[in-house]
């Protein structure tokens, strides 16, 4: 690999996402002149942070329990015949 290519393979990683940087640019000034127009949108927006926030924490809470369980039941056994 010649050192140009270094060079290009280096300066396309760093500005190759700068589609992503435009869209959340325009996303965020969307929505804070939505927010300038209608405050309450605050109020709405962190509930359904909160909410959301709230319901993925359930369903990891319920995951991992079941992960427990699984792993107490059916691995722990056949793990302990591996290493006896």
């Amino acid at each position: 690999m010649k050192k140009a290519e270094i060079f290009d393979f280096l300066a396309e990683g760093l500005s190759g996402g700068w589609r992503q940087f435009l869209t959340q640019g325009i996303v965020f000034v969307g929505v804070g002149i939505l927010i300038l127009l209608m405050p309450e949108l605050v109020a709405v927006m962190a509930a359904s942070f909160f909410m959301l926030a709230g319901l993925s924490l359930l369903v990891l809470a319920w995951r991992a329990r079941k992960f427990h369980k699984d792993y107490y039941e059916r691995f722990r056994v056949e793990i302990e015949d591996i290493f006896d």
